[in-house]
């Protein structure tokens, strides 16, 4: 199986294909974009991919996983091409440039270096959960023991993820001491089903928040397993998570 810094590498190789467009090239795509025409998005999108590599190696030596870099600097570069304003921004490149930087900058400020990867990041939401759930039947904290088999995980592996929330004992969670991510809320929320569906998000970001979370009928999977199945990369995916989790906490929280 290949490794990490193999599919990075792999990820990398593969944006070559994808020429850098010139600014009269890429205000010729924005005006498509914005008269209904999705393929064009899509194009910006990718060619414009090697730029989030080039501004995220300048911050490589800030201990944060260079994966994680790509992917904050390829949601800030979904954002720049649906905010770019021909009227307004002379140079797409050079907007973009400034906004993905400022993006990473202020990413990296904010980082918290024992962040969980994205897969264990829905593992912890559906583990709260199973403990808010536990406890409102029994009136009792669950044991780690118990817990650790309900979630085929390691005593271990199991303090490591609730210490990475900020978690540091079951008490504490069940005492309400713990604010919750937006993620939490929504999977707690009984009706989550039906605000994903008539959200306004698009159909892919639904399919894969969905499919993180195990919902309405979807099969449980991984960031990987989607990319696999969806024949794309677990880039492309995480960037769908992202972009429709930060839609959807706009949508409820507005």
């Amino acid at each position: 199986m290949a490794n990490k810094s193999d599919f990075i590498g792999n990820y990398i190789d593969n944006l070559y294909s994808y020429e850098v467009l010139s600014d009269e090239e890429a205000n010729k795509l924005i005006k498509s974009y914005k008269n209904g025409d999705n393929k064009a998005r899509e194009e910006l999108i990718n060619h414009n991919l090697r730029l989030v590599i080039h501004i995220a190696k300048k911050y490589i030596n800030f201990n944060i996983p260079f994966d994680d870099l790509i992917a904050e600097g390829n949601l800030a570069l979904v954002e720049c091409i649906d905010s770019f304003d021909l009227n307004k921004n002379s140079s797409f490149s050079k907007y973009v440039g400034h906004m993905i930087d400022f993006h990473l900058i202020n990413f990296v400020r904010n980082y918290n270096l024992i962040r969980l990867p994205e897969h264990k990041s829905a593992l912890l939401v559906k583990i709260k959960r199973y403990i808010h759930a536990y406890y409102n039947k029994y009136n009792k904290n669950i044991s780690m023991e118990e817990l650790s088999k309900v979630f085929d995980i390691d005593i271990k592996m199991l303090n490591s993820i609730l210490r990475s929330n900020n978690i540091i004992s079951l008490n504490q969670l069940n005492e309400g001491t713990l604010l919750y991510t937006f993620e939490d809320r929504l999977i707690d929320n009984l009706y989550v089903d039906e605000i994903i569906e008539d959200s306004s998000i698009s159909d892919k970001q639904k399919m894969v928040i969905k499919s993180i979370f195990g919902l309405k009928d979807s099969e449980e999977l991984d960031f990987i397993e989607i990319a696999n199945r969806d024949n794309t990369s677990r880039q492309t995916v995480y960037v769908k998570y992202q972009y429709g989790i930060r839609n959807l906490r706009k949508l409820v929280l507005k």
